[in-house]
């Protein structure tokens, strides 16, 4: 399993409900994509959705 890297934190600390989801996605900014200054962006998921396959369930951050 992946470990994600974050600039600002990681939102799966803000509610107990997400401590245990799943990095399905990470995109790092380089020189042809850029996300605010040089940020991340990620796909979660539950690991109940996950197994479920409910990806219509995913958030992004």
């Amino acid at each position: 399993m992946a470990t994600p890297s974050f600039t600002q934190g990681d939102p799966r600390t803000v509610a107990a409900s997400r401590a245990n989801d799943v990095l399905l996605l990470q995109l790092d900014s380089d020189e042809e994509i850029m996300f605010s200054d040089s940020g991340l962006a990620h796909l979660f998921i539950s690991p109940t959705a996950l197994q479920a396959r409910r990806f219509d369930q995913a958030y992004f951050y």
